[in-house]
């Protein structure tokens, strides 16, 4: 089963607005991380393909060439939560009940 942007709206919606949001995964030792960001991008290639074959290292910005960078693209549906690199304070782990307390969809 996969999570929607409604059903995390659902599950945080009686919550208070000023608390701080975090990340934590891996079950068997949990690992705690605070958020740096939110991205909904059209697709996966939007960000970091370049094209070889008419700007080198640069993303193409030539809509009139033939390369595999103007091609069609799939829609992506996803919106990817971006960690900060490091652990939000001394203590980077998170506890292992957790995934027994947590609010499920």
């Amino acid at each position: 089963m996969t999570m929607t942007v409604g059903d995390l709206r659902a599950m945080i919606e009686d919550l208070d607005g000023e608390r701080e949001v975090r990340l934590v995964f891996q079950e068997s030792w949990p690992l705690q991380f605070a958020l740096h960001g939110v991205v909904d991008e059209p697709n996966d290639a939007a960000d970091g393909d370049f094209c070889e074959e008419c700007a080198g290292d640069m993303p193409c910005v030539d809509a009139d060439c033939a390369c595999t960078c103007h091609a069609e693209q799939p829609a992506d549906t996803r919106v990817y939560l971006i960690a900060e690199d490091g652990s939000p304070r001394q203590d980077p782990y998170g506890r292992k009940s957790w995934w027994d307390t947590a609010r499920r969809f």
